[in-house]
This record gives C-alpha cells, structure tokens and sequence, in this order.
C-alpha cells in the first residue's frame, strides 16, 4: 500500500500509485472504487475513474448496482502489473463480463478485509488465492487469502457469507483441516481464521469444528451417486488452529 509520500514528486507519487493499483487488481482479479480509495488511503473518491480515462483500467457496471462498477486491468495496466507483480498469474479477467457476478459481494468483502488486516500489527503480507493456489488434484482448501504474521505463521482466512450443509460442509471441513497437516508439504498452513458477518454462521463453523465432532468423507458408488465413506473425529489438537472472526462492512 502506498501514501502520499512528501519526499516524492508528483511524478513518483502518481506511478507509485498506479503501480500499487494496478498489482492490486492483477492478485485480486477485480476491484471497486471504494476498495481502491482505501489501497491508496485517499479521502476522495474517483480515482479508480480518473486511472480508466487513463487506460490504466477498465470498468464495467454490475447487474446489482452494488458496487456501480467493477474495475479490471486494461491491457496498459496488466502490462504494469506484470512488470512489478511478485508472481506471475493468469489474469483471466481480461473478458470482465466473464466475472461471475454472484461472487462480487464476497470478493470485495475479502479484499476490504486484507487491507484492514494490513493495516493492523498483527500481520506481515497478504497473499490472494489465486497467488496461494494449491494443485487442483490436491485435497486441500484453497483460502480466500493467506496472512502471514510478523512471527512467520501462515493462516489461510476463509469468508463464509453463506451455509454450507451435508457434503459440502463435510468436504469443507475436511479440506481444511487438510491444508493444516504435514501432508500438504508446501501449502501447509499453520491455522485459519474464519470470517463471517453472520453471527449464527460462525456458530455453525465452530461446531462443525468442534473437538469430538464426527466428519464424514464421501465417495461416490457404482451408479455415480454419493455415499458416506466413513467417520472421523475432529482432534483437538487440529481444531484449536481455527479460529473466528465476527466482521462488517458497509461498503465495498
């Protein structure tokens, strides 16, 4: 994240700017125009305008009308952020109607939320899913985003804005608790934290974590339906490495 540096000119300042925007959206995949104030730590808004009239950025109106728009990298600002991203991605948000907009709430939501978490003492860097992402084949959960903290611990942040139920929780609670064991090699987690703006979802998960709560795992039988496979008891060990946050937010 940058500020208003004193000891740059206008010049620096404004190309620190775009490059930090312009990273920004290529780890995240899309912004809002609010999210972007808040990188930049600007009071006003109509910068994230300003950087499309530029080429820096494109921007599309959403079905919702919440946010207004959704900004994405055009071709001048995925050049920039190729030139200064720490890992190169496959930024497939070059066809912005491709976005799927039921995602648009949850993705902002976990972006307002790194940078809240940057912003606070308690951690070091923020990796995106997407710079995070484990092999497809893997059975391990894939996180909203990874922080690491000043300690070095890496905590994979899920936000849940929804319930899951019977196989799909299974699979998610299973999948987690995965990505925490030795087995996960490289993409070995040391914790997560989920993250809810809904107080009885996050009383499910803490449940459904529990230790001495029963996990099933699935299989699917000779005619492709799905079959419980067997049983399994959360430990303590692994369900004291998950922790809960309560978190809102009134614009995105």
């Amino acid at each position: 994240m940058t500020t208003d540096t004193p000891s740059l000119s206008p010049t620096a300042q404004g190309l620190a700017h775009r490059i930090t925007v312009a990273t920004w959206v290529y780890r995240w995949g899309f912004s809002s125009d609010f999210v972007i104030q808040r990188l930049l730590q600007k009071q006003a808004t109509g910068w994230a305008a300003h950087a499309t009239k530029r080429k820096l950025l494109r921007a599309t109106s959403t079905a919702s009308g919440v946010p207004r728009r959704l900004y994405t990298l055009a071709t001048q600002g995925l050049e920039l952020a190729c030139q200064h991203a720490p890992k190169l991605l496959d930024y497939k948000e070059q066809d912005p109607l491709a976005i799927n907009q039921a995602t648009i709430r949850h993705e902002l939501f976990c972006q307002h939320l790194a940078l809240s978490m940057l912003r606070g003492s308690g951690t070091k860097h923020v990796l995106s899913g997407r710079e995070w992402s484990p092999p497809a084949e893997a059975r391990l959960k894939c996180p909203d985003f990874v922080f690491e903290t000043p300690e070095g611990r890496k905590v994979g942040v899920e936000v849940e804005l929804s319930a899951k139920f019977g196989r799909r929780l299974d699979e998610f609670v299973g999948d987690t608790l995965n990505t925490l064991s030795d087995e996960a090699g490289f993409h070995q987690l040391d914790g997560f934290l989920i993250v809810s703006d809904i107080a009885a979802l996050l009383e499910r998960y803490k449940l459904a974590f529990a230790a001495g709560n029963l996990l099933r795992t699935w299989k699917k039988d000779q005619r492709g339906h799905w079959r419980v496979k067997s049983e399994l008891a959360v430990r303590a060990d692994q369900a004291r490495l998950i922790r809960y946050l309560s978190y809102k937010t009134d614009r995105l």
